[in-house]
């Protein structure tokens, strides 16, 4: 998986062929970073509007200086016609110095109408390089909503992954919901197996005490002192105290036998 970034504004390109996902996050900061790069062009369109909003109101001023100029040397040319009817010296004299003066102020009106074009032509110059900014920045745009219509189909099929792989979630929890019933009747099929134990742990500690009871008796001394008890009674060779004795001894057998039995191997 590999990707680039767009050398203008930075923005994040997957490299085909590396599988490379577009990930919400990346698609977000593209939208981001493309938005910041229309707040600056949206700025700079704005403040190249305002100058150019001043030249448009300082080259009216202009045209309303040479308006009232044009409109001065209208009545100027009307007051030398009315000299050019008159045969005065004096007068004529006195209109000669007029037109003097106002050649001298025509004159300076005329610097101010060079240094006013020659202004307009450097404006001019702003307002083609202006232009041709502007259609570059529109070339830009261009490419830029080429670029969001690319991006937009990346996003529907993005879009349409997720819905995907929301149904698989869907179907995995529906799965899983189920696997829970199971561990739960497990859980309480353990519980009562538990209890189960428990009873057999207690009856075994119980089976336990009562071997250690047995165990803890003087058999071997009790059987010691009745096989003594038997030799003392043989010694009487008496045969009715004998026969009585071996009953005796029988029921002793009978007991021994039944606590062998239970000390070998009988019922825990």
């Amino acid at each position: 998986m590999a990707s680039t970034t767009t050398t203008r504004l930075g923005l994040f390109k997957p490299t085909a062929g590396t599988n490379e996902p577009f990930r919400v996050g990346d698609i977000n900061n593209n939208f981001d970073l493309i938005d910041t790069f229309s707040a600056e062009y949206d700025t700079a369109i704005a403040a190249d509007r305002t100058r150019l909003t001043a030249l448009e109101t300082e080259d009216t001023a202009l045209d309303s200086r040479l308006d009232a100029l044009e409109a001065e040397d209208i009545v100027l040319d009307g007051r030398l016609d009315v000299i050019d009817g008159q045969t005065l010296d004096t007068r004529l004299t006195t209109a000669e110095g007029e037109i003097n003066t106002l050649e001298a102020t025509m004159v300076i009106e005329q610097g101010f109408i060079d240094t006013l074009q020659t202004t307009m032509t450097a404006e001019q110059t702003n307002i083609d390089t202006l232009q041709s900014t502007m259609i570059a920045e529109q070339t830009n745009i261009d490419t830029l909503q080429t670029t969001m219509i690319a991006e937009q189909g990346f996003i529907d099929t993005l879009q349409s992954t997720m819905t995907a792989e929301q149904t698989n979630i869907d179907t995995l929890q529906t799965t899983l919901a189920t696997e829970q019933g199971y561990i739960d009747t497990l859980q309480t099929t353990l519980a009562t197996e538990q209890g189960f134990i428990d009873t057999l742990q207690t009856e075994s500690t119980n089976y336990e005490s009562r071997i250690g009871t047995i165990e803890g008796q003087t058999l071997d001394t009790r059987l010691t002192t009745a096989e003594g008890d038997i030799t003392t009674l043989e010694s009487y060779n008496a045969g009715t105290r004998l026969t009585a004795l071996e009953s005796v001894d029988s029921g002793y057998g009978t007991r021994i036998t039944a606590l062998e039995a239970e000390i070998d191997g009988g019922t825990p």
